[in-house]
């Protein structure tokens, strides 16, 4: 290794520069400083600015990156609303295909029902004119056979005339027409112009009495015919709006006459006759006889129904 002069300085090679070991000035010294502190400070402000660039470009950049995200989210969702709303209409068509294959499928059922609907239907009319032929046949024949009914008709008005129901006299006459068969009482005298029926009676007494005794004679004309009728009848409240202290006679008649018809003619029938006032039957009454006192709210005499109390 080739040796350096010794003025030389023995690493870099450069001379060596003499030291001034004189001491600064303290004026010198504060001028430099404060050039340092300047150079610094200018640094340090040069430094800031271009922080509070950085800074604000870093901002913008969010900012546009934050646009970016939305818009990107924003199409994305769209996308994938119409994709969806696509796959929704898909299905919605397909669903109104199936139930439009299923209704048909129906159709074709209910096609083949009405064929052979209306196969038997041909066959009913037949049929049915059969049977309304053979009816009109058996209507006529009915009608021309009125026994019973003329028969209904005396009964009718011997249990008015037995009842003692005021206005009905013995040659009163009982008319019954078709279709409703409804029972009408006129006078001789008066003609068509006085009329009884259920139509025109009063909401009295004498309209209750007037159905009751139509109802017992319907009973006794099954017993003499045989006709398929209950054997029991119940009649409620028979005196309505009647006083048996003032039509007397009408509330003694009606009951006497169902005494009488127990005894003979409706013997098999039970009679169950409820009612404001009791009235006995004769002494020599023969057919068992039960009576009882009823109270809305008495144990020892309950009502009809015992365990009703009503309100």
């Amino acid at each position: 290794m080739e040796k350096r002069d010794p003025e030389l300085c023995p690493v870099c090679g450069q001379p060596h520069i003499p030291l001034n070991c004189e001491v600064l000035r303290e004026d010198v010294a504060e001028k430099d400083l404060d050039a340092r502190v300047n150079e610094l400070t200018e640094i340090i402000t040069m430094h800031e600015a271009n922080l509070h660039k950085h800074e604000k470009n870093l901002s913008e950049i969010c900012a546009e990156k934050t646009l970016i995200d939305e818009e990107l989210n924003r199409q994305s969702f769209e996308y994938d609303s119409a994709y969806l709303s696509a796959v929704l209409e898909t299905e919605k068509a397909r669903s109104a295909l199936k139930q439009k294959l299923f209704d048909i499928r129906n159709i074709e059922i209910l096609i083949q029902r009405i064929t052979n609907l209306s196969t038997k239907a041909t066959t009913l009319i037949a049929e049915e004119q059969k049977v309304r032929s053979a009816l009109k046949e058996a209507r006529t024949i009915a009608e021309k056979d009125t026994r019973n009914l003329n028969r209904l008709k005396e009964l009718f008005l011997d249990c008015l005339l037995r009842a003692q129901i005021p206005g009905i006299l013995v040659d009163d006459t009982v008319e019954m027409k078709s279709p409703n068969f409804l029972p009408e009482v006129t006078s001789v005298d008066a003609g068509d112009l006085a009329v009884t029926s259920f139509a025109n009676l009063g909401s009295g007494g004498k309209k209750t009495l007037f159905k009751c005794c139509f109802a017992v004679a319907l009973h006794r004309l099954a017993v003499e015919t045989g006709a398929m009728l209950p054997t029991i009848m119940i009649i409620d409240s028979p005196m309505k709006n009647i006083s048996e202290r003032e039509n007397r006679k009408q509330f003694e008649g009606f009951f006497k006459m169902l005494y009488q018809l127990c005894e003979n003619e409706l013997k098999g029938t039970q009679f169950i006759l409820i009612d404001k006032e009791y009235c006995k039957p004769p002494e020599d009454f023969q057919p068992s006889f039960s009576a009882r006192y009823m109270t809305p709210d008495d144990d020892h005499n309950p009502p009809l129904i015992r365990y009703y109390r009503g309100k």
